[in-house]
C-alpha cells in the first residue's frame, strides 16, 4: 500500500510504501538518502507516484522535542547567515532522527555558492548540513497557506507534481487578466486554471474564435456579425454587428459551415 506523508518540521510531500497498515495522522519514520526522517501519515494513495522513500517503522524512543529544538535553532541561525551573507531565503528544515544530518531547503534567484555558509554552520552545530534549493510554487507546496478562493492551497492538500500553465488558458476561460485574480501565492499562475482547460477546449473545438466574422441566425435572419466573446459554461457568444448593435447568442445561432473569416480578416 502507498502512502503520501510530509516529514515533520519541513512538510516536504513524499511517498511510502509499506505492508504495514498505516492511520492517518500517525508519526513514523521515513528512510531519505542522508538518513532517517520523522514524517506524518497524510492519507493512502492510489495513485501513480515517481519517487519512494523507505519507511523505516514507528517513531518510539525518538526525543522529538529535542528535534524540534534543534531545527528551531538551526533555522535562525541560517536564515539570518543566508539572508545577510547570500541574499537567499531558507525558509524550512528537517533533521534526522540520530540528530547528525540537517536538510534545510531555501529559494533564491540564481545558482548560489554556500560553502562559506555551510562551514560556518558545522563549526557552530558539530552536524552535517544539505542545502536544497526549491522553486517558489514548492514552497507554496510545503509552507500551505489559504488561496484566493477561500481554501487550502491546492499544491499542499493535494497536488503531486506541477504542470505548465499559460495565459492563454485564462483568456479561454474568459477570466479577466488581472494578476491579483490568477496568480497564487507563489507569484505564479494558479494550478487551477488547468483543472477545466481540457472542457474550454471541447466546448470551442467547433466553433470560430474570438474576432472572428461569422453568420448568425437570429429573429428569422441571417446576419454578419463579429464575435466578441465567448462563453462555454451558457454556451453563448456576444457578437456585434455592422451596425454597432451588440448582442447574445446561443451557439447552435452560430452558422460554422460558412461565412466565418479568420480573426483579423
Amino acid at each position: 500500500m502507498k502512502y503520501l506523508v510530509r516529514t515533520m518540521f519541513s512538510q516536504k510531500p513524499g511517498f511510502i510504501e509499506t505492508d504495514v497498515p498505516l492511520e492517518k495522522g500517525l508519526r513514523i519514520k521515513v528512510v531519505k538518502e542522508y538518513g532517517e526522517v520523522p514524517a506524518v501519515v497524510v492519507g493512502a494513495w492510489r495513485y501513480e507516484c515517481d519517487t519512494l522513500w523507505g519507511y523505516g517503522g514507528s517513531l518510539e524512543g525518538v526525543d522529538l522535542a529535542a528535534l524540534e529544538s534543534d531545527v528551531r535553532e538551526s533555522l535562525e541561525f541560517l536564515r539570518h547567515e543566508g539572508k545577510n551573507s547570500l541574499n537567499i531565503a531558507i525558509f524550512a528544515a528537517e533533521e534526522t532522527v540520530d540528530r547528525q544530518t540537517l536538510q534545510a531547503y531555501f529559494v533564491a534567484e540564481g545558482r548560489v555558492d554556500f560553502r562559506d555558509l555551510v562551514r560556518n554552520f558545522q563549526k557552530q552545530f558539530n552536524k552535517r548540513l544539505r542545502l536544497w534549493q526549491v522553486g517558489v510554487r514548492d514552497r507554496s507546496q510545503m509552507v500551505g497557506g489559504i488561496g484566493v478562493c477561500g481554501e487550502m492551497l491546492c499544491c499542499h492538500a493535494f497536488l503531486k507534481d506541477f504542470e505548465s500553465i499559460s495565459v492563454n488558458m485564462a483568456k479561454e476561460q474568459g477570466l479577466l487578466l488581472n494578476p491579483d485574480k490568477i496568480t497564487g501565492t507563489c507569484g505564479r499562475l494558479l494550478c487551477c486554471l488547468r483543472y477545466e482547460h481540457h472542457w474550454y477546449c471541447e466546448a470551442f473545438a467547433n466553433l470560430p474564435e474570438q474576432g472572428s466574422r461569422v453568420k448568425v441566425k437570429k429573429d428569422g435572419q441571417v446576419k454578419e456579425v463579429r464575435i466578441v466573446t465567448r462563453n462555454a459554461v451558457l454556451r453563448t457568444a456576444y457578437v456585434s454587428d455592422d451596425e454597432g448593435n451588440m448582442f447574445w447568442v446561443d451557439f447552435e445561432e452560430i452558422d460554422t459551415t460558412c461565412g466565418m473569416t479568420p480573426k483579423g480578416e
